[in-house]
């Protein structure tokens, strides 16, 4: 066979990488990092471990005073860092989202680990179905002493509480896919409206279609609280998610990430603010989810006003008020903590504890 003219070369070669580029996708992995000097070197290399090669990261540093950007300046890679004063996580997400070029984004925390097949996984679902709109995995918790067992995904997120039966009423599809080193288990399902009865995707194991974007914008910077739920609350409206079965991301706990314990009080408040915001930009659901609405609201107007009950009264009182609207009547707790002075309060918490 004669060889091809220089042109004609050029040309086929240029095919090529368009088709190769067709079957493997870029991969934009925004990653936001305040102070996280100490393990975003980690949360980097994990990455660039990854056995799905076509991808791009973009670390966005938000105004960290840790050296958490000059660390990331040193890492080699295609890897891009943004600076940008301090706003918060839903500034530096649509910070990094704005700035993507691939047409798939994944989302991933600053101190989380990928295990190697998570991008290779996740674009394979997503090729697979095109009418998922985007797609989660399982993943294994550790902290500084070691694995985690005791914290899944089921047990993370309260609506999951019911283990596989309630995944399956979630995704009722189940399918698997066929890959090079082994067979991938995922299943689908439609999560809205059902994502505005309480979260259930896990953030950092999220990719999705850029797409998608048109119809469910960016993250809201406004939100101080719990813009990645109300993202995906956007997301789900526009189509179908799938979770692939298997913990293809190492999570990592500790004592003061925006989701322990010790931030309940601000998680409270940003549940009732997404809701309210969520609600307000789809007033039709109402009409065929009211019932199941008004239950979740009593709840979280309740837990809200359990969790600020001894440092804002005045919203504790309103969120009661919601409550009780909605059908819930107001707990001894709460009453105790809003009778109370908070001098009294933390005394009752001293003694509970000695």
């Amino acid at each position: 066979m004669p060889d091809l003219a220089p042109d004609q070369a050029a040309l086929s070669k240029a095919a090529s990488e368009a088709g190769a580029a067709a079957a493997a996708p870029l991969v934009s992995v925004v990653i936001p990092a305040h102070n996280a000097a100490a393990t975003i070197g980690e949360t980097i290399a994990s990455v660039l471990g990854q056995t799905y090669r076509n991808f791009e990261i973009l670390v966005v540093d938000d105004g960290s005073t840790d050296g958490t950007a000059e660390l990331v300046a040193r890492q080699a890679g295609p890897l891009r860092l943004v600076r940008q004063a301090n706003q918060g996580l839903a500034a530096a997400r649509r910070a990094g989202m704005e700035r993507a070029q691939g047409q798939l984004i994944a989302w991933l925390d600053a101190d989380d680990r990928y295990r190697p097949s998570m991008l290779a996984g996740q674009v394979a679902v997503l090729q697979a179905r095109p009418e998922v709109v985007a797609v989660s995995t399982l993943f294994e918790a550790f902290d500084h002493a070691g694995a985690r067992p005791d914290v899944s995904l089921t047990s993370y997120y309260s609506r999951l509480a019911g283990g596989p039966a309630s995944l399956a009423a979630l995704y009722p599809e189940t399918s698997t896919l066929a890959l090079a080193d082994r067979g991938l288990a995922y299943r689908i399902g439609r999560l809205y409206p059902e994502l505005l009865l309480g979260n259930v995707v896990h953030p950092p194991t999220l990719m999705f279609r850029r797409s998608a974007i048109a119809q469910a914008g960016l993250p809201d910077p406004s939100l101080a609280s719990g813009p990645d739920y109300h993202y995906l609350i956007r997301l789900a409206r526009c189509g179908a998610f799938a979770l692939i079965l298997e913990p293809l991301l190492d999570y990592r706990l500790s004592p003061g990430q925006r989701s322990s314990s010790a931030n309940l009080g601000q998680i409270q408040r940003g549940i009732v603010t997404v809701l309210e915001r969520a609600l307000a930009e789809d007033p039709a659901v109402w009409s065929q989810f009211g019932p199941h609405l008004r239950g979740r609201l009593a709840d979280v107007y309740g837990a809200s006003a359990n969790a600020v009950a001894d440092t804002a009264k005045a919203d504790a009182l309103r969120w009661l008020a919601k409550a009780w609207r909605h059908g819930q009547r107001p707990d001894l707790p709460t009453l105790a903590k809003l009778a109370l002075p908070r001098q009294a309060i933390r005394l009752v918490r001293r003694l509970r504890h000695s």
